[in-house]
């Protein structure tokens, strides 16, 4: 161990063997698309996805959580993009952040399977944020796949006012061995915390649930540049809102 080492491969090839609940929706189109930050375009639907997992890797150790994230489309590739993350553990949030631009937070979670029912739930500052349930009905055998999604590496400057620079979009590439897909339905229920207003999407109609136990291998590049200036409301939203973190009482404030 040392303060100066050498660069290591798990940042560049990373895997994460594991299993994960998603339920997919349809949510509100205005809501939708005023979420997507450039130059990331909608898709031809409004669609949504729920998600909660567990995890094994090469890189970060155990961990669990989940995310919701926005269908996406750029350059005519489709990809999902993420307008909230939560682990459970330091190494996850930050190898998220640093290296993919994930917009991950602390957070704690549980999945459950009992037969063909399966449920999880995220929670943040005592919010349950994220309730899935799933009924399942149908079992895929192995299977390979991939996917893609869309994020985005941005610093704020020292002065806390402006972003160092252009934001970087980055495209992540899943490539996926499904060991287990079971299908079914499920129901999904979102709720905003003080600092995650992921209430804020409708949930207007469950398309669908999938339950997998897979083994993730991921590749990440730059994909695009947004001005600073663009993009520095979506990165102040993917923040915890530092307002509410004052805790300075009148007297103090007045001193300062």
């Amino acid at each position: 161990m040392s303060f100066l080492r050498p660069p290591s491969d798990a940042l560049a090839t990373p895997r994460f063997v594991g299993e994960q609940l998603q339920v997919r929706f349809r949510t509100d189109p205005d809501v939708y698309c005023r979420l997507l930050p450039p130059p990331l375009e909608p898709a031809e639907e409004p669609l949504a996805v729920a998600a909660v997992g567990s995890w094994r890797s090469n890189c970060v150790g155990d961990y669990a959580g989940g995310s919701v994230a926005l269908a996406a489309v750029h350059t005519g590739d489709p990809g999902g993009f993420a307008v909230g993350m939560w682990m459970d553990s330091e190494p996850a949030v930050l190898f998220g952040r640093e290296v993919f631009g994930e917009p991950k937070k602390l957070g704690i979670s549980e999945l459950v399977r009992e037969g063909a029912q399966v449920h999880g739930w995220i929670e943040r500052s005592g919010v349950r944020l994220v309730s899935l349930r799933a009924s399942l009905d149908a079992e895929a055998g192995p299977s390979e796949t991939t996917r893609l999604a869309f994020n985005y590496r941005a610093r704020t400057t020292a002065d806390g006012r402006s972003l160092d620079g252009p934001a970087v979009l980055t495209r992540t590439t899943f490539a996926t061995r499904l060991d287990t897909r079971s299908t079914g339905t499920g129901t999904v229920t979102l709720r905003s915390g003080p600092h995650d207003p992921v209430g804020e999407i409708p949930v207007l109609e469950v398309l669908g649930a999938e339950y997998q136990v897979h083994d993730l291998r991921a590749t990440c590049v730059p994909a695009a540049e947004v001005p600073g200036s663009q993009f520095l409301p979506y990165h102040l939203g993917r923040q915890d809102d530092w307002r509410l973190l004052d805790t300075l009482d009148p007297n103090q404030k007045e001193k300062s």
